[in-house]
């Protein structure tokens, strides 16, 4: 027996000794694995690293809109906190790279003659919001001898990632990933957005629809702050589902209050189906205002769906109604287009008697808003939001109407009536267009049209 064990431990030791040797030249050469980074890729990531001019991080804290720039001391690191949510990243290099956050590769930055920069979705970026090294760089077009620069230059290597939503989250992550890449390495850096909240609201309302969402970082005290919260989301819920119930459709599925304070209005995106407030619209507007202001964003999702400003017809009628003439710039880009050049002057307008008398702050009573004169997109959603509430149409005929230089003036009996025809044309305008839509004349939407047309035909 005890010979038999020491041949089994012989055999032991040298399977021992025959596992290292196999072993041996992988634990050699462990120190040269792709698992470890060689001195060559650390000094590709300190040349990428060194070629980042700034890195600025916009974001959101109680409604304060605010930028923090990333130390170049702090690039080696790989993770960085901001208070609240990101808005908005803006990244300037010294070389071309890639950019992306979260999956999302970011859009190039363009340079104003004035010094501005130009970032989509946001709009300018005043010279002093970047650190003035930045606009010594060489990446920049620069003007011929003589000449001017052209505007909205494109930079080399400046880039930005904005929502289309200016104020919104660029991510609903608590942390965000971003990447810079060149042809030599990849570097990534962890954003944490501190105390974002992105919740469902639970509003005490009977009709559940469209959902409530608020995006920012002081819910609880908002409601603390604002008693009538709830009664504020049930007119918004109210001018919504009027809308959608008189045509007939559904428009808009969420709603979300944006806690940034920069902005006071309500918007849509033709990208979806939502309605944004902002966070001071819905604070100090009166409760039957935001019913008026959520009606009319939800005509606006109206007109996108039934894709009304794409309609040669209209086009054409509101360039009439414009008074553009026959070979102008403006009648070309709206008939080719649906879209009026952005120098256009929205005080130059044939019929703006007719254009203040279809703005809601008119043809509703103890109303605000409405800008139907400034493109078609207004235009529809005014007229609509006015054949809406068709019956104030002989009462408004009487009243005085605030014109949009602010002054208020009476209506003589010649304008009446020809405000009354343009009105009926208009209509009649519209009916043809819906007609030519695939839904038949019975739906809700097109007797929305036909009833208009026949209580305007009654007044006298």
């Amino acid at each position: 027996m005890n010979q038999g064990g020491n041949m089994q431990h012989y055999w032991s030791t040298a399977s021992v000794f025959c596992v290292l040797a196999i072993l041996f030249p992988f634990v050699s050469t462990a120190q040269t694995s792709p698992f470890r980074r060689t001195d060559i890729q650390v000094r590709q990531t300190d040349l990428l690293l060194n070629t980042i001019t700034a890195i600025h991080v916009f974001h959101v804290l109680d409604g304060e809109s605010l930028r923090t720039v990333i130390p170049k001391d702090r690039l080696h690191s790989d993770f960085f906190t901001v208070d609240g949510y990101i808005s908005g990243i803006v990244v300037f290099c010294e070389n071309e790279m890639t950019v992306q956050a979260e999956g999302r590769r970011f859009s190039r930055l363009s340079k104003n003659p004035d010094g501005s920069f130009s970032a989509k979705y946001f709009g300018r970026l005043d010279p002093g919001a970047v650190r003035a090294r930045v606009g010594d760089h060489t990446y920049f077009e620069t003007p011929n001898a003589g000449g001017s620069e052209k505007p909205d230059a494109v930079l080399r290597a400046g880039y930005s990632l904005f929502p289309e939503i200016t104020g919104d989250a660029v991510s609903p992550r608590q942390k965000l990933r971003l990447a810079l890449e060149t042809e030599a390495d990849r570097w990534e850096i962890t954003i944490h957005q501190k105390g974002f909240e992105k919740s469902l609201l639970n509003i005490k309302s009977p009709d559940a629809r469209p959902r409530a969402v608020y995006i920012g970082t002081r819910l609880a005290h908002l409601r603390y702050e604002i008693p009538d919260f709830d009664a504020r989301w049930a007119a918004i819920q109210k001018g919504i589902s009027g809308v959608e119930g008189q045509v007939g459709r559904h428009l808009i599925s969420r709603v979300v209050l944006l806690d940034y304070a920069a902005i006071h209005n309500a918007v849509t995106s033709q990208k979806s189906d939502d309605i944004w407030f902002y966070i001071e619209t819905f604070r100090e507007e009166p409760i039957p205002e935001l019913e008026t202001i959520a009606a009319h964003e939800a005509i606006h999702k109206y007109v996108d769906q039934r894709r009304l400003t794409r309609s040669s017809v209209l086009r054409k009628w509101f360039s009439d109604l414009k008074g553009h003439d026959l070979f102008s710039m403006e009648r070309f880009l709206l008939l080719t287009q649906g879209m009026l050049p952005a120098d256009a002057d929205p005080s130059d307008t044939e019929n703006s008697l007719f254009f203040a008398f279809i703005d809601e702050r008119n043809f509703l009573e103890d109303r605000k808003g409405g800008h139907s004169r400034d493109n078609l997109d207004e235009f529809c959603t005014s007229f609509i939001h006015s054949v809406l509430h068709i019956h104030r149409l002989k009462g408004n005929l009487n009243r005085r109407i605030l014109l949009h230089d602010d002054t208020c003036r009476e209506l003589t009996g010649s304008e009446k009536k020809e405000l009354l025809k343009t009105f009926q044309g208009t209509l009649t305008v519209f009916k043809e267009v819906l007609h030519l839509c695939a839904d038949v004349d019975s739906a809700p939407d097109h007797l929305v049209f036909t009833n208009g047309m026949a209580i305007a035909a009654q007044v006298r």
